[in-house]
């Protein structure tokens, strides 16, 4: 009580419009509130799909391997990981050369450069999806 006395006091005596930063303030936390709880149930839901996509693909996965890997045997199966994992794959190098481009042009702070650093793993992960689902051991040996 006493304190919060001291501080209207103080902010009377030096008029600094504090009253609208802090209702600002508790605007914004309680949308980041309202975020918070949409998103851990959209990482629940989707993480079933996610978690099954990256079983089946490492399953029986050959260790000769090699990342940009095509099969002619098996065309089907190499346009479809590629559309879906390779595609991505790419709209994630093109998004990630434009946020560089656009982040030398402007001048982005040093603390906004290791997000590239994720977008990188991202992409090895989507490439390394791709090549395990294209080039997994035959089930049934002929």
């Amino acid at each position: 009580m006493a304190l919060q006395r001291f501080t209207q006091l103080v902010v009377q005596s030096l008029k600094l419009p504090i009253q609208p930063v802090a209702g600002l303030v508790r605007s914004v936390a309680r949308q980041r509130a309202r975020l918070v709880p949409r998103s851990v149930i959209a990482a629940l839901l989707a993480a079933p799909f996610i978690l099954g996509i990256a079983w089946l693909c490492p399953r029986r996965y050959n260790p000769q391997t090699r990342l940009f890997t095509l099969k002619r045997d098996r065309p089907m199966r190499t346009i479809g990981a590629t559309v879906v994992f390779g595609g991505t794959a790419a709209l994630f190098i093109i998004v990630l050369v434009w946020e560089v481009v656009r982040g030398l042009q402007n001048g982005l702070p040093w603390h906004e450069y290791p997000m590239q650093g994720y977008a990188i793993i991202w992409i090895a992960w989507l490439l390394g999806m791709r090549a395990a689902l294209i080039d997994q051991k035959s089930a049934v040996k002929v």
